[in-house]
């Protein structure tokens, strides 16, 4: 009967210690953050610029169209929906630093100085942005999808 109880004493304290309060909530560490002003205020770069036009079937990466000087910028989103634009690295001739406004209109949603973009993915570290228009060399009707990497 002791050794019974010693197992069973035993199997408890193993089974207690090797479980937390917090194993439950596991499946919730791995949820983005929400997309408010404070977890998207910080740097970022772009890493990526996506076209798709409705005429042609697949999406084209176009970050390379950018001039060097434009792919190391950085972009400073604050808190208070004001935001920096850098000519970082290599500088643009004329260096092109800016500043402006942004907001969150909600339903995943962004504004950047009034254009409305939707978000297509926020992780706490990579912003994808998404915006329906019309190419103005082409007039073709499409997509710009923009990728920023908060740094």
């Amino acid at each position: 009967m002791k050794r019974m109880l010693l197992t069973l004493t035993t199997f408890c304290l193993l089974f207690l210690t090797n479980c937390s309060k917090d194993d439950s909530n596991d499946s919730n560490t791995n949820q983005p953050p929400a997309l408010t002003k404070e977890s998207l205020a910080g740097n970022y770069k772009l890493t990526g610029l996506f076209v798709k036009l409705n005429a042609i079937p697949t999406e084209q990466e176009v970050t390379n169209n950018l001039e060097a000087c434009e792919r190391d910028d950085i972009y400073n989103l604050k808190t208070d929906f004001s935001y920096t634009y850098t000519d970082a690295g290599t500088k643009c001739t004329p260096p092109g630093d800016a500043t402006g406004t942004w907001g969150l209109p909600g339903n995943n949603k962004i504004d950047l100085d009034g254009s409305r973009f939707d978000v297509v993915k926020w992780d706490g570290k990579e912003l994808q942005i998404s915006q329906q228009g019309t190419d103005p060399t082409t007039g073709q009707q499409g997509t710009l999808r923009v990728v920023f990497t908060k740094q």
